[in-house]
């Protein structure tokens, strides 16, 4: 048997016996009675909480994890259409440089460095993409990080509710 139905059979057993000793408790005038019932009403209501407030933990770390997964997927597209563009741009630039190469003798020196720049140009625009792209993943695998951490702390929140509805129940 699963948890989650060993403590749904635990919480509907508290209301049973809830009722039980209420009623028994109001018919024979057993204030202490009544009062039990009115421990395990509270007790089953704790019960209930806490399996809320796991189950929302869970559901947001699934949710985390998506979103994750997702923004990894988007950065790793956009590295690429990154990368793609710097070797356009690369190819370019080499075609760029082999057309002033073809001109005369006299401005051979002057269109290679010209070439030689605008390579070294394009290659910084690239490096700097390049690290901005890596910088955002980086911001958004730390997001995916404290989504992460709110959900076991969801969990965390979750399993001490529990524990305090066992010590109230144990009382």
């Amino acid at each position: 048997m699963s948890s989650d139905s060993t403590s749904r059979g635990s919480e509907v057993f508290d209301r049973v016996a809830a009722t039980a000793k209420k009623v028994a408790g109001t018919v024979t005038g057993n204030d202490d009675l009544v009062h039990e019932g009115d421990l395990h009403e509270q007790k089953a209501e704790q019960g209930r909480s806490a399996r809320n407030a796991a189950e929302r933990a869970e559901h947001d770390e699934a949710r985390a994890q998506t979103a994750a997964k997702a923004e990894d997927l988007r950065v790793e597209r956009e590295q690429l259409s990154v990368e793609t563009a710097a070797d356009q741009r690369t190819e370019e630039a080499n075609r760029e440089k082999q057309a002033k190469q073809d001109l005369a003798a006299q401005q051979q020196q002057t269109n290679e460095q010209a070439a030689q720049q605008q390579e070294q140009a394009a290659a910084d625009r690239a490096l700097a993409e390049q690290a901005a792209a890596a910088r955002e993943r980086a911001e958004s695998e730390q997001a995916a990080d404290q989504d992460i951490d709110a959900a076991a702390q969801a969990r965390a929140e979750a399993a001490a509710l529990a524990e305090a509805a066992e010590r109230e129940a144990s009382r």
